[in-house]
């Protein structure tokens, strides 16, 4: 194991590496040049460190943790990049941490993912720690991105099954949705909060078990302290589509659907906090395994349920909604067993003091929450609104925008994955006070989530009609949807792009702590934009579904270059100069 150091000793730098060696007892003996009474020897072409390193730099032993991410010192120009393991504890020899035990610093262990960087040469690249941070980024973003795809995959089973029904159940499906959604995205915030809060976490103290327990344990009390009045508003269902202007019996077909989804309403709160607790360790494959094997109880249960298999009754849009309660309960249930008792989260504890309160962390959670949640909320709603405008217009039109909207929801996935990725390596270079590491993570998730839309929206420009069809089959009955459907397909493939960075901009931030003023941007750019060129466009110059589809592309674009430039901002030298390093509460704290 190797840790860089660097000590001021009689007027000389000292740079080396503290080396921890196994010895036959299974401890370990530590060598460390910053103590050595000369400099130690080096060949003639082995790169040698500036001597500021991690915060302060200056005459004393700095172990710096790392967690591949290139690290700058906050009053030098110099960039290091720190060595691959981190930096827990050297059990005697290094002053810094005298008294950490020795089998902390095990990576088997370790939370932190960690991406070997090597120094900088004067012949090194300079794409080089782009390179390592592109590497970094695709081991977090590709589980999580098939994580969000495999989720997908159960709404579309659902949409699938119940578009064999009938235009009419389907349109139910996407009123009683529009609720489901909503609800959703209340806990969602709460549970999203985990995942930047335990990153910092780890990132400045990788050793601290007892504050990320903290973290995970309020999560799962804010989540669970929502479900009560979320009940309360589900078991409103009829009534509230009723008073949205929706036709009686679409809205008596949508209630039993809703009512059903509720039951797995907890579950799917519970799973997300811990999810976003494995995702901050950067151990995003236990959900993705989880999530794709939860698709085929979906399918089962839709099967079974909707079509009455097996001895089963037929029941129909309920029946699915049971299918979904069903896989989000075991979804929970195995996400617990995993946390409980595989080694890289086992030693957190999780439910060790339970039942004691944190109010400090309790209200960072649901302060930062609140900010994530009402964001998604003011763009899913918009959304949302616009499946009710539909609904004026007549069934047809609101089984196209259905469908339409299912698809780029699927590819909406992909950025929403590398979004999260970003969240996660923002918040550990931020927990170091690494500017250079944070700006290159967040820039580094744009480019690539930008790449990845572009080709998405080829796709559904060429293909809308082979898209179309693959939801309605092409009968005269569905001729009108079906056209409908590849009208709205290609205007959503043109705001493909913007949909991903505004998303991936957003995710950065929250790796920040920064929700508060991304909110009201988006809830600007949804509701102050997109909601009334979607009303203008749709009735005031009679544009129908396509003008409605055209206000919330314009909208996305306004939101993607709102969120790019607040990153840039936050990021900047200026206001990251701002920051005091003793009390660094990130750069948000002071604009």
């Amino acid at each position: 194991m190797m840790y860089d150091v660097t000590r001021f000793d009689g007027g000389v730098h000292l740079t080396g590496v503290c080396h921890l060696t196994p010895d036959i007892f299974g401890g370990s003996v530590t060598t460390c040049p910053a103590q050595a009474r000369a400099p130690p020897q080096r060949a003639f072409d082995e790169p040698v460190l500036p001597h500021h390193v991690g915060r302060g730099g200056g005459p004393h032993c700095t172990c710096v943790p790392s967690h591949g991410i290139v690290d700058e010192h906050p009053h030098s120009s110099e960039h290091l990049h720190p060595l691959p393991h981190p930096a827990h504890a050297l059990p005697g020899g290094c002053p810094r941490f005298p008294s950490r035990r020795a089998d902390r610093t095990r990576t088997s262990e370790s939370p932190v993912m960690t991406e070997p960087v090597s120094v900088h040469t004067p012949t090194m690249p300079r794409l080089a720690p782009w390179l390592a941070e592109v590497r970094a980024l695709g081991k977090l973003a590709m589980p999580l991105a098939a994580t969000q795809l495999a989720q997908m995959a159960m709404v579309t089973t659902d949409l699938v099954m119940i578009g064999r029904l009938g235009e009419t159940p389907l349109a139910a499906a996407a009123l009683g949705s529009t609720l489901w959604v909503f609800g959703w995205l209340v806990g969602h915030g709460p549970a999203a909060a985990v995942a930047p809060i335990v990153a910092q976490l780890v990132g400045a103290r990788p050793w601290d078990r007892a504050q990320a327990r903290a973290c995970v344990r309020m999560g799962l009390w804010a989540v669970a302290l929502l479900v009560p009045p979320l009940a309360l508003f589900f078991a409103m269902a009829e009534p509230l589509l009723r008073f949205t202007g929706q036709s009686p019996a679409l809205a008596a077909l949508a209630a039993p659907y809703v009512y059903t989804l509720a039951g797995g309403l907890p579950f799917a709160f519970g799973f997300m906090v811990l999810r976003s607790f494995a995702t901050a360790l950067s151990r995003p494959r236990a959900p993705m395994y989880i999530v794709t094997a939860m698709i085929a109880v979906n399918l089962l249960g839709n099967y079974v349920f909707v079509f009455g298999h097996f001895g089963a009754p037929a029941l129909g849009l309920v029946g699915s909604g049971i299918a979904s309660a069903l896989a989000n309960a075991l979804s929970f249930f195995a996400m617990l067993a995993v946390v409980l008792t595989m080694p890289p989260f086992l030693s957190y504890r999780l439910w060790r003091h339970f039942l004691r309160p944190d109010w400090a962390q309790l209200k960072e959670l649901v302060g930062l929450g609140l900010s994530i949640g009402l964001a998604m909320v003011f763009e899913v709603m918009l959304f949302s609104a616009a499946t009710l405008m539909m609904g004026r217009l007549g069934t047809a039109p609101l089984a196209a925008h259905q469908i339409a909207l299912n698809v780029p929801s699927i590819t909406f996935m992909v950025p929403l994955g590398i979004g999260m990725a970003a969240t996660i390596r923002v918040g550990l270079a931020a927990g170091v006070h690494n500017r250079t590491g944070v700006r290159r993570a967040g820039l580094t998730a744009m480019a690539v989530g930008g790449a990845v839309m572009m080709v998405f929206a080829l796709g559904m420009a060429l293909c809308a009609h082979a898209i179309a069809e693959l939801y309605l089959p092409a009968t005269p009955d569905t001729a009108e949807a079906l056209a409908l459907t590849v009208r709205f397909l290609r205007v959503a493939a043109a705001f493909q792009l913007f949909d991903g960075l505004q998303v991936i901009g957003a995710n950065a931030l929250r790796g920040l702590k920064d929700a508060r003023l991304p909110m009201l941007l988006a809830g600007g750019a949804y509701w102050l934009v997109g909601f009334p060129l979607a009303l203008f466009l749709g009735f005031g110059l009679h544009g129908q579904g396509v003008g409605i589809w055209l206000g919330l592309a314009c909208s996305l674009a306004v939101a993607a270059v709102a969120m790019s430039l607040r990153f840039a901002y936050v990021t900047s030298l200026q206001q990251w100069s701002k920051a005091d390093a003793p009390g660094w509460r990130g750069p948000t704290a002071t604009c």
